[in-house]
């Protein structure tokens, strides 16, 4: 990922490659913490409360933590739902497909966690011939094909619902709230959490 993404180090800047719900740093260490999708790597609830407390830790008095999340919706969906909107052509991005079909499996079980081979399973169910998923849901056949980077991974995913995320988060923040990421697909399962230090 560094070597993909990163623009290079810097005197101002420097990435490193480490444990991030461990993070080595002195207490204080920063002004702000911001974080893209990356509570959903995280077991819930423990994991992620133990990163507010970390996070709780490094930040500066009056710092603050930026998350974008993924949350799941409050009325669940269903698999056989998000399969006849896909091939009704209504769903513009497959991996916002994929991440809602998550979701839905999510929402059958007691925690909100789900296995991304569980993900790949039931994608491989609802779609027998991908070539027609391609002209019904006018998704691109190589993005389609990403989906099997889950086969045998390890991976799981966590995805709770916006007051599952804020019971846990007020622990450790008190003013932690959500507000809008924009008015992209999916966005509104896609808030930021915020939330400042006192």
């Amino acid at each position: 990922m560094v070597a993909n993404v990163w623009p290079g180090n810097t005197t101002s800047r420097c990435a490193m490659v480490g444990d991030w719900r461990r993070p080595n740093f002195k207490s204080d260490a920063f002004s702000i913490c911001i974080g893209d999708g990356s509570l959903s790597f995280l077991t819930f609830p423990d994991e992620t409360a133990a990163l507010f407390l970390e996070l709780d830790r490094i930040l500066r008095s009056g710092g603050r933590i930026v998350f974008r999340l993924y949350v799941a919706p409050a009325i669940a969906e269903t698999a056989s739902a998000l399969k006849a909107e896909a091939l009704s052509g209504k769903i513009k991005s497959f991996h916002a497909f994929k991440i809602r079909l998550g979701m839905a499996l999510v929402a059958q079980q007691s925690a909100p966690e789900v296995r991304v081979a569980d993900i790949l399973a039931a994608f491989n169910s609802l779609f027998k011939n991908r070539q027609e998923l391609v002209q019904m849901a006018g998704w691109n056949r190589d993005q389609i094909d990403t989906i099997d980077f889950y086969k045998d991974s390890i991976v799981s995913f966590s995805f709770p619902k916006r007051d599952q995320v804020l019971s846990i988060a007020s622990k450790t923040f008190p003013n932690a709230r959500f507000v809008s990421s924009g008015s992209y697909e999916m966005s509104e399962l896609c808030p930021l959490l915020i939330a400042d230090k006192a």
